[in-house]
This record gives C-alpha cells, sequence and structure tokens, in this order.
C-alpha cells in the first residue's frame, strides 16, 4: 500500500517562508535555538547538508512542548515592550 497523496498541490517553499521571515537579532536567535535543544533535542538549527543531521524524528508532544515554549518567549517579550 503506497503513501497518499499530500493535501498540498505543489510542495511548500519552506525555506523561502523562512527566508521572508525577520531577523529578530541574536537574542531570539539564541533563545530559537535553545528551545530547539531543550524542546526537540535538536542540538542546532543550522543546515548541515546531511539527511542524518538536517532531518529529526520528533515527538507531536515534542512539538507542542516547542510551540508552548515559543509563544511564552513571545508573550514575555512583548510585556516587556508594552512596560507591563
Amino acid at each position: 500500500m503506497g503513501c497518499k497523496p499530500c493535501h498540498h498541490a505543489t510542495p511548500p517553499d519552506v525555506v523561502g517562508m523562512l527566508a521572508g521571515l525577520p531577523d529578530h537579532g541574536a537574542d531570539v536567535q539564541a533563545a530559537i535555538e535553545r528551545i530547539a535543544r531543550e524542546q526537540l533535542g535538536v542540538e542546532t538549527l543550522a543546515e548541515r547538508k546531511r539527511d542524518a543531521l538536517d532531518f529529526h524524528e520528533v515527538s507531536v508532544w515534542q512539538i507542542k512542548a516547542a510551540l508552548h515554549a515559543a509563544f511564552e518567549l513571545g508573550r514575555r517579550a512583548a510585556g516587556k515592550k508594552s512596560g507591563k
């Protein structure tokens, strides 16, 4: 039994989407790297041009924890900006 076709008519351009994200500086990048390490077990987010190093198997609960950590990071940063 083969794979079901992807629901996308064409595969999403993930690299293109990431290239369009704003650069938030070294502090934000360091926090994102820390979330990747602590929540997803991903040593680095640098592209290393090897499938074994660039693709990771993670559980849905790890993804959920990483998204919660990133959301909390953003919430705290927004509170600091508004003076709360």
